[in-house]
């Protein structure tokens, strides 16, 4: 959505993730590191520190922190934010 107009019309809501999301959340974890790991890292290794924490964050919430799942009409999920 690039403009407020669309946004109005988009019947999304927000919601607290739960931890069946985990399911589709954690995979995306990867997609942090499409930029490119700084050269003295391995992005194996930051993409799998990024899904066991993912993974723990969603299995059990840490007081001040959310997940959030964007929901369409359906209640399919279309986007998360952690």
């Amino acid at each position: 959505m690039s403009n407020a107009s669309n946004a109005s019309n988009a019947n999304v809501t927000i919601r607290p993730a739960r931890p069946e999301d985990a399911e589709w959340i954690v995979p995306l974890g990867s997609r942090m590191h499409e930029f490119g790991p700084p050269p003295w890292r391995d992005v194996r290794v930051m993409d799998a520190a990024v899904a066991a924490q993912w993974a723990r964050d969603l299995a059990n919430p840490t007081p001040g922190s959310a997940f959030l799942v964007a929901e369409d009409a359906l209640g399919s999920a279309v986007a998360s934010c952690g």
